[in-house]
């Protein structure tokens, strides 16, 4: 217990070591004198199954929680480089890991699933620090946005969504819009149930989105009918559905298109309908300010520099070393995930037995383009009922 005690003690003070040497204060000036005020340490917490320390603290009044995000450096310095910082405003939440993430982590759907089954619309994110699992849920984080550069992961992180969503939901729960802009990523999704199609280039993509459109206006005049706020409150439910686009910005200059996808930012959440967009770096002047800001659920890969880390909105660093290494970014906060390795053959052999046969379709080949074509008439063919 002693032993425990001097070990809490010896970190306490290691912690106000990082706050003094970070300016991590509050100069206050009272009757001619000045008071340097500290953030208050409430807890210090080892856990010794996962090799980590806990700190909790709160700043002073009137301190900018900049202070704490910005001086990340010193906490490594007082700490190592395994550490984890989770706050925002006046309480924080300091993790210190004794040993570094796993590297190497395969996609494995039936540890995945466990995960996904009290979830609206379960979006596999990655590995935590302690070997969690981290699955979020979109109907409650909104629309994603996911950056990095070439070698990021992020290709299979997006084959790690797609596949475990449609492994877990049935085509009448969710549906999807795919744009393959790179024509490298979403031929293996081609013939599932689960989608309305895939797109290669802007004037394929525009007569979908302008369905979608169509489909979300319905969607909102029934609601309002209705008095309900999102769809989820209906009885017989119409499907979700997730435009993924990869690459969207090649798409900037297309602005009938990025008129729909802003139009989707800002009010397809209550009517079911949501974005996942990948690009190598989020800045504004390319996605367009407002669309930026709706897209609040965002993982993020290596970037090419710390400029382009700071303009995709991460307030970590990224182990540029570290394939699959990337920042889980949510209103909670921001935690460092280790994504599952998952590439396109694998994917392709657990998605195989969803395909819906060509043979016994008997199409030609004009036909058998349709397949991949969205049709909304066809996905929504009645009103749902409240």
């Amino acid at each position: 217990m002693m032993k425990m005690w001097r070990a809490k003690m010896k970190l306490r003070g290691s912690l106000m070591r990082a706050f003094k040497l970070g300016g991590i204060h509050k100069h206050t000036t009272m009757q001619s004198k000045t008071y340097t005020r500290y953030p208050k340490i409430h807890d210090v917490h080892i856990d010794e199954e996962n090799e980590a320390v806990r700190f909790t603290f709160t700043l002073p009044d009137g301190a900018n929680p900049e202070l704490v995000l910005k001086q990340e450096w010193v906490f490594k310095q007082c700490f190592g480089n395994n550490i984890e910082i989770e706050g925002k405003i006046k309480k924080f939440i300091l993790w210190c890991y004794a040993k570094d993430m796993e590297t190497d982590i395969d996609f494995d759907f039936k540890k995945i699933q466990p995960h996904c089954k009290d979830k609206i619309i379960p979006i596999m994110c990655g590995v935590d620090r302690s070997g969690k699992m981290t699955v979020k849920d979109m109907a409650e984080e909104h629309h994603m946005l996911l950056t990095g550069t070439t070698g990021s992961g992020k290709s299979s992180l997006i084959r790690g969504i797609l596949t475990s969503l449609i492994l877990h939901k049935s085509p009448d729960e969710i549906q999807f819009l795919l744009g393959d802009l790179k024509f490298s990523e979403f031929g293996i999704y081609r013939r599932l149930p689960h989608v309305m199609g895939v797109f290669m280039d802007a004037k394929a993509l525009l007569p979908p989105l302008q369905r979608i459109a169509k489909e979300m206006e319905r969607r909102g005049k029934l609601l309002d009918k209705l008095d309900v706020e999102s769809i989820y409150e209906l009885k017989d439910k119409p499907p979700t559905i997730i435009v993924c686009i990869d690459e969207v910005i090649l798409l900037k200059d297309k602005p009938k298109i990025m008129k729909i996808i802003e139009s989707i930012s800002c009010i397809g959440r209550s009517n079911g309908v949501y974005l996942m967009l990948s690009m190598q770096r989020g800045d504004a002047k390319s996605l367009g300010g407002q669309l930026k800001n709706n897209l609040t659920f965002r993982i993020s890969g290596k970037q090419s520099d710390e400029t382009n880390a700071k303009i995709s909105g991460l307030k970590q660093s990224v182990d540029l070393d570290t394939a699959g290494r990337m920042i889980l970014s949510t209103k909670e906060g921001e935690i460092m995930i280790q994504v599952p390795y998952m590439n396109k053959k694998k994917a392709k052999g657990l998605l195989d037995p969803l395909k819906v046969k060509q043979e016994k379709l008997e199409l030609k080949d004009v036909e058998d383009r349709k397949v991949n074509e969205f049709s909304i008439d066809e996905v929504f063919d009645s009103e749902p009922k409240g």
